[in-house]
């Protein structure tokens, strides 16, 4: 879930802090309702871009994971074939 901070706080910790635990937007008040719309449409399109890296991740996870069934089975092939 994309999370989208609105706050007092601009101390640099609040921003770290808040970078450590996922958030993909921080508005500092007082903001203008005209700051709210870029704001999230921003933290969106970063959450949908994090979101399809992890995909990718996962899909070389698995990929890697595939391979390494498949050598393990060549080589229960070729021992059971005395190869």
């Amino acid at each position: 879930m994309p999370v989208l901070l609105m706050t007092g706080y601009a101390d640099p910790s609040y921003i770290e802090g808040a970078c450590a635990h996922g958030v993909v937007g921080y508005l500092v008040k007082p903001f203008r309702e005209a700051d709210l719309l870029p704001t999230i449409e921003i933290a969106m399109a970063r959450f949908g871009e994090l979101r399809a890296r992890e995909q990718q991740v996962s899909d070389a996870q698995d990929a890697i994971e595939t391979d390494k069934l498949v050598l393990r089975a060549r080589q229960v092939l070729m021992e059971t074939r005395g190869n």
